[in-house]
């Protein structure tokens, strides 16, 4: 709009000042009008309203300058290869940052998330590139927020402070690389490294312990992606990182690469995007009383139920649940897809209490008779039907083996399905 001479204003909290002017670098227009606001609460929304009301419509009505419609980029600093040089302990220093320039809000580590790092001295960066063909600065492409190129000495330079091995690089790689992509950015937790494939038993990776646990594999590789989000995007997660998964390779379906379209030898990464998890750990004896039948009514119930939306719920089903509804009711991970594609509703009365209660309800649900059932595989707070032209699928949900023998039913995670655009092959990273 400023470039067609139109003046707007943008609105952003405190909290989100640093993102804003990195966003601004972004997209070319670095004097953009933004205004800074507290978040209005019932204490302080009138006042905050006549103190923001005639400075947004000075921003709106005031013509442009020929800077603000002209745009422009703003130089980078460029940062040397060597960051820093001095003792152990004055290089963990560097690591960490100086906390005293946090005058507001809790200290936080500059190029670290907080916990100790293994140094990535020039001798053991090399040592980790040699779990990789590709030339050290080769681009992998770009990582935001911040919008800088990065390599595959960047990346292994994280890899190494993550204390993960050389054998491990080739799946950092990949995962680099998911990153790269648009949308994958929010990094830990909101979205959850898995690896699948021959791989994962090639470098020891756990599939029992998915929520984390003591593997040297699992927890430097989810902790790579972490310090990747830091170091090559400029951004600092808000919670300690996820420890990265295996998905089970013996499972009795299709693996997760298979279902987008690779050989079950092929080994991928992904990102499960979206949310904390959703879970429901009831006991095995109640399964084994229950049976599999009961456990997908109640997975069923547990996506209708799942309050953090979005459109690609990932279901993570152990393994003796898998064979079970294999061996005992025949079905394929496409059988059970389509089972809860067409099993999984709500009444419009529980519909309109549950996800509407806060808002007005779509008109094509209030037209709805009171005793129709409404899907709500996806979010429900966006009704998508024929008459929005955004039908579901049973594709729409994702689902993963992993987990160990003792059969607890699963663990929901929203909302971004994996195999639409956050996959990558790790062989090529070889």
């Amino acid at each position: 709009m400023e470039k067609a001479g139109i003046p707007a204003v943008g609105t952003v909290s405190p909290f989100m000042t640093d993102y804003t002017e990195t966003l601004k670098i972004d997209v070319g227009m670095p004097d953009l009008r933004t205004y800074v606001t507290p978040m209005p609460t019932e204490d302080n929304a009138e006042d905050l309203a006549r103190e923001f009301l005639p400075k947004l419509v000075e921003g709106l009505t005031a013509p442009l300058t020929e800077k603000e419609k002209a745009g422009g980029t703003i130089p980078r600093e460029k940062r040397s290869r060597i960051a820093f040089s001095g003792t152990y302990e004055e290089c963990l220093a560097f690591l960490e940052g100086d906390l005293a320039r946090f005058t507001e809000g809790p200290p936080q580590a500059e190029y670290t998330d907080g916990s100790g790092v293994v140094l990535p001295t020039p001798e053991l960066v090399a040592n980790m590139l040699t779990g990789t063909s590709h030339s050290p600065d080769e681009v992998i492409g770009i990582m935001q927020p911040d919008g800088l190129e990065f390599t595959v000495e960047k990346v292994a330079i994280n890899a190494v402070m993550a204390g993960c091995k050389p054998e491990y690089l080739p799946a950092v790689l990949a995962l680099a690389k998911v990153l790269a992509t648009e949308g994958a950015r929010g990094g830990p937790p909101g979205l959850w490294p898995m690896v699948s494939g021959p791989i994962t038993k090639e470098i020891g990776m756990d599939s029992v312990n998915f929520h984390g646990g003591v593997n040297p594999a699992n927890n430097s590789i989810g902790r790579a992606v972490s310090l990747m989000v830091i170091n090559l995007g400029a951004s600092t997660p808000r919670a300690a990182p996820l420890s990265a998964f295996a998905e089970n390779i013996d499972s009795p379906w299709t693996l997760l690469g298979e279902d987008a379209g690779f050989s079950r030898d092929q080994s991928v990464v992904c990102l499960i995007g979206g949310a904390n998890p959703e879970a429901n750990f009831n006991s095995a004896h109640l399964y084994q009383m229950e049976g599999p039948e009961m456990y997908l009514k109640r997975l069923s119930r547990q996506i209708a139920r799942m309050h953090v939306g979005g459109e690609h719920p990932t279901i993570v089903i152990c393994p003796p649940i898998a064979r079970d509804l294999t061996t005992k009711l025949g079905m394929t991970k496409e059988d059970v897809k389509q089972w809860l594609y067409d099993n999984t509703f709500w009444t419009k009365e529980e519909y309109e209490w549950r996800a509407w209660r806060d808002r007005p309800m779509p008109e094509e649900i209030a037209a709805l008779p009171d005793d129709a059932q409404i899907r709500v595989i996806g979010s429900q707070y966006n009704y998508r039907g024929k008459e929005r032209g955004i039908e579901d699928r049973p594709d729409d949900v994702c689902i993963v083996v992993a987990g160990g023998e003792s059969p607890y039913p699963f663990i929901c995670k929203g909302t971004e399905s994996p195999y639409r655009r956050w996959m990558q092959l790790v062989d090529v990273w070889r």
